[in-house]
């Protein structure tokens, strides 16, 4: 359940609700697919393996970021950089 406070009379009240009735915000890789199906006779889950897998950082500073993903089922290699 996620909340969402409000305040009434100087009070602060949570409201619980539901994942699905509040909005989702953020960065997702998705490769090689978004929906959970079959590719090249594999089950892929949803989203697709970057989103799961695990990434190797190789440079860092403390204004950037450099990783690899290397997929070991489908043999391809994706870097990001984040500045």
């Amino acid at each position: 359940m996620a909340g969402r406070t409000t305040t009434s009379g100087g009070r602060s009240k949570v409201q619980r609700t539901t994942l699905t009735e509040t909005d989702h915000f953020g960065w997702d890789e998705m490769c090689p697919t978004v929906d959970a199906c079959e590719v090249m006779g594999v089950a892929v889950r949803d989203h697709g393996e970057l989103w799961c897998g695990p990434w190797e950082c190789y440079d860092a500073s403390p204004t950037s970021l450099t990783q690899v993903f290397e997929s070991r089922t489908f043999g391809y290699r994706l870097e990001r950089a984040l500045k």
